[in-house]
């Protein structure tokens, strides 16, 4: 169901349409171009209309940094392409949101 994504991928949601069409475009394609990372986790994680990028990086590395900024910036722009088909309704919330209901509309991400 992962389509193009190799093994060693797993991903849990609970909007399963919402979920695949995240991963079937463009953030699919990167995370499957991204070198193998064996020993070192990796999540992206949307709750509550936020997007966590997690990664484990013993020393800091500025290419390193710079490849997950890309991959997190990716994503960002695919849970906004796809919100726009899968947008349920905001609930409230005391916290500021990556997806605010007015960023739905917008033809290109806000940050």
């Amino acid at each position: 169901e992962l389509k193009g994504l190799r093994s060693g991928w797993g991903a849990v949601g609970s909007y399963k349409p919402w979920l695949a069409q995240w991963l079937d475009g463009a953030l699919g394609q990167a995370l499957a171009a991204l070198p193998p990372q064996a020993g070192r986790p990796l999540v992206l994680m949307v709750a509550r209309r936020r997007l966590s990028l997690r990664a484990a990086l013993p020393e800091p590395e500025v290419d390193a940094l710079r490849r997950w900024l890309e991959l997190y910036e990716c994503a960002l722009r695919e849970a906004h392409r796809v919100n726009v088909d899968y947008a349920e309704p905001a609930g409230p919330s005391t916290q500021p949101s990556l997806f605010p209901p007015s960023a739905l509309s917008a033809s290109s991400p806000r940050h």
